[in-house]
């Protein structure tokens, strides 16, 4: 898990700064980008945010093409696989306002079983 770790550390070292906000008792940091135009993504403008082991809890977002459609991408059960710790839960939410969490509807849930590396 210190991969995840390194990350946090290696941007934080680098200059970038990010929020730091408290979730059910976790203090998680925020690490906004803004991706240059010739980057092609649902949106221009993310944010990451890591748990104090530096793993991705969520991905915050909205979805261009969908007229703006809020996101917030949880990551979570982590497994080691050969040595690449992958989040083996995603459930996206939609937000309102300052990243308010709306529960209903679920749009999106994945649950990976079976994880083979190539």
């Amino acid at each position: 898990m210190g991969s995840g770790f390194s990350l946090v550390a290696f941007i934080s070292a680098a200059g970038f700064r990010g929020d730091i906000i408290q979730v059910e008792g976790e203090t998680w940091r925020r690490l906004k980008v803004i991706f240059p135009d010739y980057v092609k993504s649902h949106t221009r403008e993310q944010i990451s945010c890591f748990g104090p082991d530096g793993l991705l809890r969520r991905h915050d977002y909205t979805v261009d093409i969908l007229g703006g459609a809020t996101g917030l991408n949880y990551a979570s059960e982590y497994r080691d696989v050969n040595g690449i710790i992958v989040p083996t839960k995603r459930r996206v939410y939609a937000y309102e306002g300052d990243y308010q969490l709306v529960k209903e509807p679920l749009l999106v849930a994945i649950d990976m079983g079976e994880i083979t590396l190539l």
